[in-house]
């Protein structure tokens, strides 16, 4: 392969091949990283091997390895999330994806025909069986509406506890701080 690259290479096609100006091939000859041969000529192959261990070499000055594998590591991330957020557009497309809202909207009148079902219980059982007296019906509607409020307070709970664990890791930490007298 090295038959086929041509033997010498103009300040124009070096500018262009290396993106830079022509004041950095001047500077980049002087400083002996490009292989001079004439007048706005330049050794096409060592010229290339030379640049090349220059960068590597700066880059190593500047901790290139490891700034390479940040940026590698950056590049990564952001091409997981891209993806990770194309694939939630797309199933959302599909219409794989729930509205959070309306998920909830849709439970709370489920749970709400639940609860009124549950409080006719009472008087529809009065009325099917009539031997039980006002207070027995009384009874009844009073643990229905218990066992209800026991689950909503189940619910309330579940939603508190995350405020009840750091209310009480405070406490512990100020007990202790009182110990130590600070």
């Amino acid at each position: 392969m090295a038959d086929k690259l041509p033997k010498h290479i103009s300040t124009a096609t070096l500018v262009d091949l290396l993106d830079v100006t022509p004041q950095s091939v001047a500077t980049l000859a002087r400083k002996g990283e490009l292989v001079r041969v004439g007048r706005g000529k330049f050794e096409f192959a060592a010229s290339i091997k030379r640049y090349v261990i220059s960068l590597r070499n700066t880059l190593r000055q500047r901790g290139g390895a490891e700034i390479s594998q940040q940026a590698s590591a950056e590049r990564m991330r952001l091409s997981k999330e891209q993806a990770d957020a194309l694939a939630l557009r797309n199933a959302a497309l599909r219409g794989e994806l729930l509205d959070a809202g309306a998920v909830e909207r849709e439970w709370s009148n489920i749970l709400r025909g639940v609860r009124a079902a549950m409080l006719g219980v009472p008087p529809r059982v009065g009325q099917r069986l009539p031997h039980l007296t006002a207070q027995d019906l009384v009874v009844l509607d009073r643990e229905i509406r218990d066992a209800l409020a026991a689950v909503g307070q189940g619910a309330a709970e579940e939603q508190n506890a995350p405020r009840e664990q750091y209310a009480r890791a405070r406490r512990v930490t100020r007990q202790a701080a009182l110990k130590e007298g600070r």
